[in-house]
């Protein structure tokens, strides 16, 4: 399975308007931030990022989609950060446990934060390699500029 995304659009942080991608809102004077859904060859889920970037620096928190909700239309669901059992399962990225979290700047130098995660097999590591892919590719289409390095 290819790596596909699924309804990135962009979120004013200030007065919450959505924007389709890539009609990037330039009127809005706010720093707009890009919220995606990204699925990998990880199962049926994948995970959402969530993007705040400018020409030199693109900032990103991940959730992981652990499951969905809804019939007709799947939400994605996220494990409830500081859940003391799991399933605790939630709907909205602002009450989900952060996967992974850091940026990438202009001249390839990053950070990431991920804490302690668990993965099980082989293919939950290759998922997660495919993630990082990910960031640090889309991190230089945000910043609109080209890496020094290929990948």
């Amino acid at each position: 399975m290819r790596n596909s995304i699924l309804l990135p659009y962009w979120t004013c942080g200030r007065c919450g308007k959505r924007w389709l991608e890539p009609n990037i809102p330039e009127s809005c004077g706010c720093r707009a931030e890009l919220v995606e859904h990204l699925r990998l060859d990880r199962g049926p889920f994948g995970f959402t990022l969530r993007w705040k970037a400018d020409d030199y620096r693109a900032e990103f928190e991940v959730f992981a989609i652990t499951g969905e909700a809804g019939q007709e239309v799947p939400i994605p669901t996220y494990d409830r950060r500081g859940a003391m059992s799991t399933p605790d399962p939630v709907e909205s990225i602002e009450q989900a446990e952060i996967y992974l979290e850091g940026h990438v700047k202009w001249d390839g130098c990053s950070e990431i934060d991920m804490g302690q995660e668990h993965w099980c097999g082989p293919l939950e590591w290759k998922a997660h390699c495919a993630l990082l892919e990910h960031v640090y590719k889309r991190a230089f289409e945000l910043m609109q500029r080209e890496p020094e390095e290929s990948w």
